[in-house]
């Protein structure tokens, strides 16, 4: 019986591990997703050990080895010091519902968020987490499209639609689609938010469940009363071919009712266009594309100054312009900052100096700080420029490739300590005299500023080199 027990408690000790670990590394809500129902043991077998997950569906389990296997490497080495065979059995449920009891067919998923009008809900407050607003978002240069986007999304609802709003990490795209669903939740309209992974579970579920339209009919029900719909994350549809068709059903049948669509992702939207459907793509060209940037310094600052404002912190404005300064490749970065400063001095009444805060934040600063690669260089240049990876290796010699190539290699000699003929060679095998000349090129293009295109913006090259290197280290 004690060896019953035991047992029992090593596999439950085993479990709150491992899954304790996959929710840190993949966030709450993809945890939720993939996971929730799901079971985890560890069988051994003459001293041979396997990880055994039980999940509901072939589905479940061809995703997460596909798509979180570095994760479950990491999980393994943190708990049991070695990269384990992983195994998947059928039988489990990766789902789990919001409510118990009633029609099984008719499960709210927990990553999900969609709600009747607050009167139909009094306890909406506690169905999910608290999402955004928009009167914390700060507006600035690098955001300002994506901003009057969601002003016609708000007041003009299904005028233009559907809408993209892209961008690299932690620049606010999130956000800003959150904020739209609080302001349609006030106006006591029913907005739907969901993750392009969450959209794709739902969908595979429905399949699961059988292949007759019923179970077609039931996926697009959900969609049937909603005022608007907000899918984030959209590069999760890329390779998911049946996942594409039905979005294009959904986007058909909300456009054709007036229902405004907001997407959003991280690929520009030039280098969506090869790796979604046409009809897709057409449709995202037929509404409106909204880039958004890295911030510039003076939203950074506006950042900083309204997290200070808010918390009532004793920081001058010396101290908001070097956080911003230094921690202002994303908002992200600002807040971990800000948040530090906050628990360092909670309790002073006394103005922090500029030296304490600059001696507290510099651990932080340097945690931050990596070593840079030949490949980092090449996907912020390309990301910034808009052009595919392979295009700065290739032979063309076409005006933006060739400019975005001179400055890659010039951000290389700055940033790696890689020899010239290895800098030559990774961009498109070319000798360590082009490298040598395009230091010198660029050299002279800061010293006239000499404006260049990088991707959806004409820039003088010191701040199109910012714009890179503020990508870089957000890589």
């Amino acid at each position: 019986m004690e060896s019953a027990e035991n047992t029992v408690n090593l596999h439950d000790n085993i479990t709150k591990k491992v899954f304790g670990a996959l929710e840190v590394l993949l966030g709450k809500e993809r945890f939720a997703v993939w996971f929730s129902g799901s079971a985890v043991q560890l069988k051994e077998e003459n001293e041979n050990k396997t990880l055994v997950f039980t999940v509901r569906n072939r589905f479940a389990a061809d995703w997460i080895k596909n798509n979180f296997g570095k994760e479950l490497e990491q999980v393994c080495v943190l708990i049991f010091n070695q990269v384990l065979p992983i195994h998947f059995v059928l039988g489990g449920s990766p789902f789990s519902p919001l409510k118990s009891g009633g029609d099984a067919q008719k499960r709210v998923y927990s990553a999900e968020y969609s709600a009747p009008p607050p009167e139909q809900n009094p306890a909406l407050k506690t169905a999910g987490p608290r999402f955004h607003s928009l009167k914390t978002f700060v507006e600035g240069m690098s955001n300002r499209l994506a901003c009057r986007a969601v002003d016609l999304a708000l007041n003009h609802p299904g005028k233009i639609t559907p809408m993209y709003i892209s961008g690299p990490s932690s620049v606010g795209k999130t956000h800003l689609l959150e904020g739209i669903w609080t302001e349609y939740r006030k106006k006591r309209k029913t907005p739907l938010y969901m993750t392009a992974e969450q959209f794709t579970a739902a969908f595979m579920e429905a399949i699961q469940r059988g292949t007759t339209r019923n179970e077609i009919a039931e996926f697009h029900n959900r969609f049937k009363n909603i005022a608007i719909l907000l899918i984030d994350d959209i590069q999760h549809f890329i390779n998911k071919d049946a996942t594409q068709n039905i979005l294009i059903q959904t986007i058909d049948t909300l456009q054709s009712k007036g229902i405004q669509i907001v997407l959003s992702g991280s690929i520009p939207f030039q280098n969506l266009e090869n790796r979604l459907k046409p009809e897709i793509v057409s449709r995202i060209q037929a509404g409106m594309i909204c880039p958004i940037e890295q911030p510039e310094r003076e939203t950074s600052l506006k950042i900083v100054q309204n997290l200070v404002a808010e918390r009532k912190l004793p920081f001058g404005d010396d101290i908001c312009r070097m956080i911003a300064s230094r921690f202002g490749i994303h908002a992200r970065q600002l807040h971990g900052a800000v948040n530090l400063l906050h628990a360092s001095f909670p309790t002073t009444d006394e103005p922090l100096t500029l030296k304490a805060a600059e001696e507290t934040l510099a651990k932080l600063e340097s945690y931050q700080r990596r070593n840079v690669r030949l490949q980092d260089i090449n996907k912020a240049v390309c990301e910034t420029f808009g052009l595919s990876e392979d295009a700065l290796k290739s032979k063309s010699r076409i005006e933006p490739i060739s400019t975005a190539r001179t400055l890659a290699m010039f951000l290389a000699r700055k940033h790696t300590g890689a020899a010239l003929v290895e800098i030559g060679h990774f961009f498109g095998g070319r000798k360590h005299s082009t490298v040598i000349s395009a230091q010198k090129k660029v050299d002279g293009w800061v010293d006239s500023a000499h404006p260049i295109n990088a991707g959806h913006f004409a820039l003088p090259v010191p701040e199109a080199i910012q714009r890179i290197e503020r990508v870089l280290q957000s890589q």
